[in-house]
């Protein structure tokens, strides 16, 4: 982890693998070298699905009574379930929110799942914006799936994938008619019982999709809407001095080669950048 924190991805990734071959159930490991993978660009596309189909194997085996599919009836509003760690302080709540603000109850009614215990104010925000909310911390897969089913969810869609505090186990045995990813990762989940990776055509274009197990599910426009924090400043007009500044708030370890080199083709590219 320390290696991949000073950005020597190369190092920390055969770290990775040393753990995992001394200890092949080692779930940390293989969520980190996943993670590692899908930004690095230290390996090919085809090699970071191997290693997350690796993960799933390891750790979704199905082991609870099969899903039985049901038709989604038509004459009620949609059941949709958001199963999220990040359901607070934290970007994905963020483009989440401005879904949660907008959507119509009497077409789409939205239970949110939280998976981890979140104490910031944010967290109690964002469950407001939702008709129903649980919380899965502390319950095993088996007791999870119990009230997912329960609550007779049509569209269950996943916000966190390899990240900290997923449930991609639970998602394995499937709790609904229909599974997704959305916001939250940019790569496959790599779990079968996942139907579609929610995209565009900028995030996700078709020449892409064979780095993907899930479906693409390409929507008309851009994939998330972003609802600045509350308390942001007003943007402020600058003096059109013919300077044109770009800039990227990020995690700098994703900010690679190749995406370094990208950027000064922009600025090439544009006069007085």
């Amino acid at each position: 982890v320390l290696l991949k924190e000073r950005g020597v991805f190369e190092e920390a990734a055969r770290c990775y693998r040393r753990a995992i071959e001394l200890r092949p159930d080692f779930a940390t490991a293989l969520s980190n070298l996943v993670y590692l993978l899908s930004f690095s660009q230290i390996e090919s596309p085809e090699s970071t699905l191997a290693a997350t189909r690796d993960w799933v194997r390891v750790f979704c085996q199905p082991i609870l009574p099969p899903f039985e599919q049901r038709p989604i009836p038509l004459d009620r509003p949609l059941r949709l379930g958001v199963i999220s760690a990040e359901l607070g302080s934290h970007a994905v709540a963020y483009f989440l929110r401005s879904y949660l603000a907008h959507h119509d109850p009497a077409l789409t009614r939205v239970h949110l799942y939280s998976t981890v215990e979140r104490s910031e104010p944010q967290h109690a925000e964002v469950l407001a914006l939702a008709e129903a909310h649980s919380s899965l911390v502390g319950l095993d897969d088996a007791s999870a799936r119990e009230r997912i089913l329960a609550d007779g969810i049509d569209i269950l869609i996943d916000t966190t994938s390899h990240m900290r505090g997923n449930r991609l186990p639970l998602l394995a045995q499937r709790c609904a008619p229909v599974q997704c990813h959305w916001i939250g990762f940019h790569g496959s989940t790599g779990v079968p019982a996942i139907d579609w990776f929610i995209g565009d055509d900028e995030v996700t274009p078709p020449e892409q999709a064979h780095h993907f197990s899930e479906g693409i599910w390409r929507l008309p426009r851009l994939w998330v809407c972003y609802q600045p924090p509350a308390g942001a400043p007003e943007p402020v007009a600058r003096p059109l001095d013919g300077e044109i500044r770009f800039g990227s708030f990020n995690n700098l370890l994703k900010v690679g080669p190749a995406s370094v080199a990208l950027f000064a083709r922009v600025l090439q590219a544009v006069p007085n950048s």
